[in-house]
């Protein structure tokens, strides 16, 4: 039976510039492009619906005011993007986590950290799920309790992972420019 690789040696597959700025300029466009799509969609109420959201009358009220505004296609249009972006954002902050491990040689006590990404990555596929269910049905009949609040919960997740992990790295990066000057 084939053994999983360890955090040490996923850090080193890691660490290499040419997948950061593979990654990271995937990443980029892939972010410009949901920019772009969810632009008339810009308001309290996206946010609002992906750390708030938790009942399905949240859901319903933003589902119908974006109705009304004439909007809601660009909501069901990010999505196609949005499907495949948590991969880009998980290996670009996974490489940009790794890298920056290396740089401050750090102990490999600290590869726990590289799971960070992942994790938001997961809880973002979990979510778009989620929200491609609640498009499905007829009237929005598929939003319900207690899924909506397990969308909402798993963006929360999402983005308490993805901040720790960017907050990690710049962080990091900054006690090292400290410790040279």
């Amino acid at each position: 039976m084939a053994q999983m690789p360890s955090l040490k040696s996923t850090r080193e597959f890691l660490s290499h510039r040419g997948l950061l700025a593979l990654f990271g300029g995937i990443y980029l466009v892939s972010q410009v492009i949901i920019a772009v799509t969810l632009h008339p969609l810009v308001t309290e109420r996206m946010i609002g619906l992906q750390v708030t959201g938790f009942s399905p009358a949240d859901y319903l009220a933003t589902f119908s005011a974006w109705e009304a505004e004439g909007v809601m296609g660009f909501y069901h249009g990010h999505l196609i993007f949005d499907d495949i972006h948590w991969v880009w954002y998980t290996i670009f902050l996974s490489v940009a986590l790794a890298m920056t491990l290396d740089a401050a040689r750090l102990s490999d006590r600290w590869n726990t950290v590289l799971t960070f990404p992942l994790i938001a990555g997961i809880c973002d596929w979990f979510e778009n799920g989620l929200q491609h269910m609640f498009l499905s049905g007829e009237d929005y009949q598929m939003v319900m309790q207690p899924l909506t609040a397990i969308s909402t919960t798993a963006s929360i997740i999402k983005w308490l992972f993805a901040f720790a992990a960017i907050f990690l790295i710049v962080g990091i990066q900054l006690s090292r420019l400290g410790s040279k000057g």
